[in-house]
């Protein structure tokens, strides 16, 4: 087993052994405007913030949140995590960014049962993507498929492949990689 294959037993059996609180809170909401606040709150069932979401300020998240809710009824009925994820972009307010965008709609999408089906690429995802490819990448998304083969296994999400590429960006086995990708000063995933 390579290391690479490796992390990726050691990832799943932690998933196994520490579910995301914060997404289990949000799917776990009585409604849909429950399960938006929390989400866009970033807040766990014990009212602990989301490590992502530490630096924005209670209030832009609670602006956030109200931003959203005037989507309800279009998150309701949305098909794709696509759609919710646009939906959330276009919900944005000052000092949100790619991230607290994906981690809110992840968040929503686990309410409403609609997974991605795509890779988002921001912020330390998209570091760990690049080293594992070896090349720059200009999108926002990318088919899981493109990833090398350790990757594939069939108990990974996309969803998991972004947690997991956000992990491995400054991984030291990722060092022998054909680029050197800059960390740019960005911090968390």
């Amino acid at each position: 087993m390579g290391e690479i294959e490796a992390y990726i037993e050691q990832y799943l059996a932690s998933k196994t052994k520490n579910p995301d609180t914060w997404i289990l809170h949000c799917s776990r909401q009585s409604d849909l405007t429950k399960a938006v606040y929390y989400a866009a709150l970033a807040e766990n069932h014990l009212g602990k913030r989301h490590p992502h979401q530490y630096r924005r300020s209670k209030r832009t998240l609670e602006d956030f949140s109200q931003s959203i809710i005037l989507q309800a009824d279009s998150l309701e009925k949305a098909v794709s995590f696509d759609e919710i994820y646009r939906l959330v972009e276009a919900s944005k307010v000052y000092d949100v960014g790619p991230l607290t965008i994906y981690d809110t709609a992840q968040r929503i999408g686990a309410f409403v049962q609609v997974f991605p089906d795509r890779i988002y690429l921001h912020s330390g995802t998209k570091l760990g993507a690049e080293k594992i490819l070896g090349r720059r990448l200009k999108r926002a998304t990318m088919d899981r498929a493109e990833l090398p083969k350790a990757f594939q296994d069939p108990r990974l999400t996309c969803a998991d492949l972004e947690d997991i590429l956000c992990h491995l960006k400054e991984n030291f086995f990722l060092e022998r990689t054909r680029i050197s990708v800059k960390n740019s000063g960005r911090k968390g995933c």
